[in-house]
């Protein structure tokens, strides 16, 4: 299964089945709470979302839905209304962990993790994160955007300082791990390549490389791996 954004007509998500056709439309509890919900959980039973309401600040937050669109639950009220977004659960399900936006300029947080009952909600790291972060299969590693760098963080120990990788004349941004954990690709904007580049790089941090996407017609936005 899948799940894309459908912000109108009532409706916050449409689930479709991996042979693109259409599973269930999700409705949107009220007209003014908006909905980002694309982040599965590992037995697929529920969705992490971005959650913001323009016309209540209170209710901007981290929320979990059910696959079939009940039982909404907020997560998190942060104090100073900024967004928590990018959620992931953790390999068992236990946990999820988001980024609590301080920086819109500069498009950088704070990583943060809270189990999925709403209780034990801590900060991770005590350096800022990007926006964007992307944990590995396993759990192991999550992948981010620190100072234009491509940042890669031990799960098991956020105190230590990331292994970072310089983009050559550009930054790196949006993540894609390997089905098997083993390589990483990423977005990275490149002086003089208007299309954007891929980069890849080994788990253990060998074989890093920008590739120049210069042919491919139009902008790239999105990368995957096939399966």
């Amino acid at each position: 299964m899948f799940v894309e954004m459908f912000l109108e007509d009532g409706h916050f998500a449409k689930i479709f089945r991996s042979d693109g056709t259409l599973m269930r439309t999700l409705d949107l509890p009220d007209p003014t709470l908006g909905l980002a919900c694309l982040t599965w959980s590992p037995d697929s039973a529920r969705l992490a979302c971005e959650g913001w309401d323009d016309a209540k600040p209170e209710r901007v937050g981290l929320y979990t839905v059910r696959a079939d669109g009940g039982d909404l639950r907020q997560l998190t009220s942060p104090a100073d209304h900024r967004h928590d977004q990018e959620p992931q659960y953790s390999a068992d399900g236990s946990q999820i962990r988001y980024v609590h936006s301080t920086d819109e300029e500069g498009e950088l947080g704070q990583l943060w993790a809270i189990n999925v009952d709403g209780t034990g909600n801590h900060r991770l790291i005590s350096n800022p994160v990007g926006w964007v972060t992307a944990v590995s299969p396993d759990g192991a590693l999550l992948a981010t955007k620190l100072e234009g760098q491509l940042a890669l963080y031990d799960t098991s120990d956020f105190s230590q300082p990331p292994e970072r990788h310089h983009i050559p004349d550009g930054f790196a941004w949006s993540f894609a791990w390997s089905a098997d954990g083993s390589h990483l690709a990423f977005m990275a904007s490149v002086v003089g390549h208007p299309n954007n580049a891929v980069g890849t790089i080994a788990r253990d941090g060998t074989g890093f490389n920008i590739l120049p996407t210069g042919s491919a017609p139009g902008q790239i936005d999105l990368i995957g791996w096939l399966p």
